[in-house]
């Protein structure tokens, strides 16, 4: 009679959560809206501490945990970053589709227990085979990766040699731009210009490109960045307003190319292909960097395509045809885009000559390596994962869940050896096998010392991950974010996500 009792108490709790909740999106003052989502938090979190005491299982705590990101979403319309007739849509919108599928969960896993079956495999076991067969999707897509990237290393050309232009932004980089420059500079390549765009440093930087002018060094002083222009993007701009070459090479002050890269990247364009990426070699600095960057290269080589619609793009070096650029509108169409070149890799991709893009692998004769440290590797992926989601709650939690549900091949491995279930050791040994592979293959490419981590990596990496995504959440939705001191904020969260057809 106690259990029935609260049970109807913990189903009114959640019916006032929720008429708070959805009423609170149209409240007209901020007081009363506060006070509607503070009422709707203390009703779901009571109700649901309730049903945790009262069935502790792994589906319980999903519903739970759903629901705190349905609290969260009605967070942003007490802080917006955007107008907020606008925001209240998403908001709403959001809320309603985690609310039908909380109610689907819940009624799928109540006609689970109904089941009159002599067969029973326990949600835990279910979920770690649905991680096991995830890992073995990530492992056939790493490997289509590699075997179309080698297939496009034969690619030659014996077209005359084009103008390259690279192409470099620089803001406050004293420390890194002189190993930068001697680093093209020492290139075989004869045909080719460097321009240096410097926005608007606070330290010595200018000074620092300017004295690489006897060298070819062209310097471009940075001006204000327009409204709705993120920084590097109207750099990008400029840079490729002022330049002359056939080919445009982006790269960062962060990054050290071979002698024979550009050379090297030119063949391997050829004829065939308007736009490519490089997979540089990361030479790691001491600290938890080795646990940030195997997921940034995990998004782009171990997911299909249709998951994230676009092609494996990297931003630490990537080279585009300049008709092709201007084709495509120049950086205008995506003047607010954190990665731009994603959208142009997707563009490029999917164009109507075909498939003219083409990702790169680092080798002895590509040769480009990247030094970025922790902190700026751990900047880096705050300012790139919540636009990397589109800006969409139900993408995060969908994504993290999927992470975790790659996690808990590691526990369920422990928990099969403790509890001696041949079963639940034999998923877990697949799903631990293939995600370990995965990240050993993309380890032998751009960090071959600590290949061996590989097995030890992953898991950390995985929570990492989680972390990540949702402190650039709170950055960009609840906090403040910028990028080399510019609050950039409201320019991301109003971007298009998909490129404009020009």
């Amino acid at each position: 009679m106690i259990e029935t009792n609260l049970w109807l108490i913990v189903g009114l709790l959640l019916l006032a959560g929720t008429a708070a909740e959805f009423i609170s999106f149209w409240a007209q003052n901020y007081r009363n809206r506060s006070l509607l989502i503070g009422l709707s938090a203390i009703c779901t979190m009571f109700a649901f501490g309730v049903v945790l005491v009262l069935v502790p299982t792994i589906i319980m705590f999903l519903l739970a945990a759903a629901s705190a990101y349905r609290f969260i979403n009605s967070l942003r319309l007490l802080h917006p970053k955007i107008p907020r007739p606008v925001l209240r849509r998403i908001v709403s919108r959001v809320s309603t589709i985690m609310l039908i599928g909380q109610l689907l969960i819940a009624v799928g896993y109540w006609a689970y227990l109904m089941l009159d079956t002599d067969v029973y495999i326990g949600v835990f076991d279910i979920l770690v085979g649905v991680g096991a067969a995830i890992a073995l999707v990530m492992f056939i897509t790493t490997l289509s990766v590699f075997k179309a990237e080698r297939k496009s290393n034969g690619v030659s050309t014996d077209l005359e040699a084009p103008t390259v232009s690279v192409l470099i932004a620089a803001r406050n980089e004293s420390t890194k731009v002189i190993a930068c420059l001697d680093s093209v500079l020492a290139t075989t390549y004869k045909k080719l210009e460097i321009i240096v765009l410097d926005d608007n440093s606070q330290d010595d930087t200018p000074e620092i490109i300017k004295q690489f002018a006897h060298s070819g060094v062209r310097f471009i002083a940075g001006k204000n960045v327009p409204r709705r222009w993120l920084a590097k993007n109207h750099a990008y701009e400029r840079l490729a307003s002022e330049a002359s070459g056939s080919i445009l090479m982006f790269v960062g002050v962060d990054v050290r190319i071979e002698p024979t890269m550009v050379e090297e990247l030119v063949k391997r364009m050829g004829g065939s292909y308007d736009m490519v990426s490089v997979l540089p070699k990361r030479e790691h600095q001491p600290g938890l960097g080795i646990f940030v960057q195997p997921l940034r290269y995990l998004w782009e080589f171990a997911l299909p395509s249709w998951a994230h619609k676009h092609p494996p793009v990297l931003s630490t070096c990537w080279a585009i045809r300049h008709e092709t650029l201007m084709e495509l509108g120049g950086m205008k169409g995506i003047a607010q885009a954190v990665i731009p070149e994603v959208h142009l890799a997707r563009q490029v991709s999917t164009g109507k000559n075909g498939d003219r893009y083409s990702f790169l692998i680092n080798d002895a004769t590509l040769g480009v390596a990247s030094i970025k440290n922790t902190p700026d590797q751990i900047t880096t992926a705050l300012r790139s994962r919540y636009p990397q989601l589109e800006q969409n709650m139900i993408t995060m939690f969908g994504v993290s869940l999927l992470l975790l549900l790659l996690v808990l091949q590691y526990v369920g491995l422990m928990l099969g050896i403790i509890g001696s279930s041949i079963a639940l050791i034999i998923a877990s040994v697949i799903g631990v096998t293939l995600l370990s592979i995965c990240q050993a293959l993309l380890m032998w490419q751009y960090d071959r010392k600590h290949v061996w981590l590989s097995p030890f990596i992953m898991p950390t990496a995985l929570l990492t991950e989680i972390v990540i995504i949702h402190l650039s959440f709170y950055r960009y939705e609840l906090g403040s974010i910028s990028w080399k001191g510019r609050p950039i904020n409201e320019p991301v969260l109003q971007t298009i996500p998909k490129l404009p057809r020009f």
